[in-house]
């Protein structure tokens, strides 16, 4: 019988930066997506349902179909076009639908796998603060462990009368001075 032991994953840093601009991102979409609400509440009225994944799959098939739902049955045929009826009722272009369409798809497009899930009521939102938490290579470990004691010692040194920190750069690899003008190890070479 095989056992295996897990061993524990030793945090470095959280990315911060990388999160705050997805961050932005989503709340970006949110701001596009509610432009798309704004066409509708002022077509169809405030009380419209809104299908999130319907409106971002197909925005203009979606909201002229619920306009004639609503009022265009009224003024047209069954069989006409939902667009041109929508653009001459409304008084609006289809072309600023699909601008806000472009930079929706833009926008979702350049979240990746952080971009929120649309369902029929809501969102899913997927970007979650710890997914840019970054840990420590497990084949890097035993250099960061030696580069923490080589800073370690650098510092005690500093009691006895040692002030040249800047060559420690040149003594050890993956070292550098932070804003501070401190020696610190460089964590992006030792995430995995």
């Amino acid at each position: 019988m095989k056992t295996t032991t897990k061993e524990k994953r030793v945090f470095l840093y959280n990315d911060t930066a990388t999160y705050k601009m997805y961050l932005d991102r989503q709340t970006e979409l949110f701001k596009v997506f509610d432009k798309y609400k704004e066409i509708i509440y002022s077509t169809i009225g405030e009380d419209a349902n809104i299908n999130p994944k319907a409106l971002g799959n197909d925005p203009v098939t979606y909201i002229t179909e619920q306009f004639f739902k609503t009022f265009g049955y009224k003024i047209a045929p069954a069989n006409a076009n939902k667009v041109t009826v929508w653009e001459n009722q409304t008084k609006l272009s289809i072309g600023r639908i699909t601008a806000i369409e472009q930079k929706y798809n833009s926008i979702y497009a350049s979240l990746g796998k952080y971009a929120p899930k649309p369902y029929v009521n809501d969102f899913e939102i997927k970007l979650k603060e710890s997914q840019f938490d970054r840990f420590l290579d497990p084949e890097k470990a035993d250099h960061y462990r030696i580069l923490k004691k080589f800073l370690s010692y650098a510092n005690q040194l500093e009691l006895y009368g040692s002030d040249m920190r800047v060559n420690l750069t040149r003594f050890a690899n993956h070292v550098q001075m932070n804003d501070n003008s401190e020696i610190v190890i460089d964590l992006n070479y030792f995430k995995c």
